[in-house]
């Protein structure tokens, strides 16, 4: 059985992605740190999509 997790993408792109094991613990960091909230399906492909945007914003210097 796979655990079902969520993650919290938050509506500043500089910021990372939170992932939860729970959806309620999701919507309560909400509160603090606007943004979505969606099914994590692969933690690996949120984390580098987070990582590819620090990139991005290192060499060009400006955030997309």
């Amino acid at each position: 059985m796979t655990v079902q997790r969520w993650a919290l993408v938050p509506a500043d792109p500089a910021l990372p992605v939170r992932v939860f094991d729970d959806e309620e613990a999701a919507r309560r960091a909400a509160a603090w740190c606007p943004g979505r909230i969606v099914r994590a399906l692969d933690e690996d492909a949120l984390d580098a999509r987070h990582r590819e945007h620090v990139q991005a914003t290192l060499v060009t210097g400006t955030v997309r």
